[in-house]
């Protein structure tokens, strides 16, 4: 059993941000929403890959929700925003091919 409840509260965290239910959490993560209720209350211990999933569902990463500490949103903001700029840089290169390859073929 946990001592302490801080994956409840982190994931409770994430619901309300999130505007989602315990329910479809449990749904996104592929689990019961029994089996997620007594996880997050501490009832048994919570195995590895149902914590992957649970983490996927919320689109954090694992640390956040096993961290004793709060991982502040600002850390999980630049998280995302390093892959966005990963995406548009891309994005931008896809766009430049496009376009080299528009100007062969009106030649």
């Amino acid at each position: 059993m946990c001592k302490d409840n801080n994956l409840f509260f982190k994931v409770l965290k994430l619901l309300k941000e999130k505007g989602l239910t315990q329910t479809e959490l449990a749904k996104k993560a592929g689990l019961t929403q029994p089996s997620l209720s007594r996880i997050l209350a501490g009832k048994y211990e919570i195995k590895i890959n149902n914590l992957e999933k649970i983490a996927k569902a919320l689109d954090v990463p694992i640390s956040y929700l096993v961290s004793s500490e709060t991982q502040k949103n600002s850390d999980i903001d630049k998280e995302k925003l390093a892959i966005k700029d990963q995406e548009i840089k891309l994005l931008k290169e896809k766009i430049a091919f496009l376009e080299k390859q528009l100007k062969l073929s009106k030649k």
